[in-house]
C-alpha cells in the first residue's frame, strides 16, 4: 500500500479528474453548469480541493509576450475536502457565475481575435497540484455590446486583435480585476 502511495505522488495511478460543461458558450453575467467527475487512483487519498475556474488569456507585462500558459482567473468555485479511496469515482455538480465584466471572445456572432477563456479545474491532493482539465469556452457578447460593435462597423471601423490586462477601471464597483480593450482603426 505505501509503494502505491508513493507512486501515486509522482502521478502513476494517481485520481483522474474531468469536468463535463453543460454548454461551452456563455454571456457576461451568466452561469456555467459542469459536472465534475472524480476517479480514484491506486492508493486512498484526501482531496483537498477541487476548484472550477473561468479563465482568460491575459496580456503579459510585455507588449511582445501573448500567452495562454498562465490565465488569469475571473470566476470560481470550490469543493471541499473529502476522501477519494483507491479506485472509487464520484461526481459533483457546480455553477459558476460568470462576471458582468468577463472578457468576451465573440461578438456580432464572430470570434475576436486575442481573446480566448476557459473553464479549468484544478485537483488539489496534499502540496501537489493537478491542473486536470481544461474546456475552452465562448463568451459572447451581450445584445448592448452588439449593437457597440455593429454601431462601429457601420462607422466605417474594424477591430483587430482585443487584449485583456490586469487592473482595476476607475468609475464602479469591479468584480474582477480583469479588464478588456478593443482597438479600433478606420477600415480600408
Amino acid at each position: 500500500m505505501a509503494f502505491r502511495t508513493f507512486l501515486s505522488s509522482f502521478g502513476v495511478n494517481a485520481p483522474e479528474v474531468t469536468t463535463i460543461l453543460e454548454s461551452d458558450e456563455v454571456r457576461p453575467g451568466g452561469t456555467v453548469h459542469a459536472r465534475v467527475s472524480v476517479k480514484g487512483g491506486g492508493a486512498d487519498v484526501r482531496v483537498e480541493r477541487i476548484a472550477v475556474q473561468v479563465v482568460t488569456r491575459v496580456e503579459a507585462a510585455e507588449a511582445t509576450e501573448k500567452s495562454w500558459d498562465n490565465p488569469g482567473v475571473v470566476a470560481v468555485q470550490s469543493l471541499p475536502a473529502f476522501e477519494l479511496a483507491a479506485g472509487e469515482a464520484g461526481e459533483h455538480r457546480v455553477a459558476i457565475e460568470v462576471p458582468w465584466e468577463m472578457p468576451i471572445t465573440h461578438a456580432l456572432g464572430r470570434r475576436l481575435r486575442g481573446t480566448r477563456a476557459a473553464v479549468r479545474t484544478i485537483l488539489e491532493i496534499g502540496r501537489a497540484v493537478d491542473r486536470g482539465d481544461f474546456d475552452e469556452i465562448a463568451v459572447h457578447a451581450l445584445p448592448a455590446q452588439d449593437l457597440f460593435f455593429g454601431a462601429y462597423e457601420a462607422l466605417g471601423f474594424r477591430f483587430d486583435e482585443a487584449e485583456v490586462k490586469t487592473g482595476r477601471v476607475n468609475g464602479g464597483r469591479n468584480q474582477t480585476s480583469k479588464f478588456w480593450q478593443y482597438p479600433v482603426r478606420a477600415a480600408g
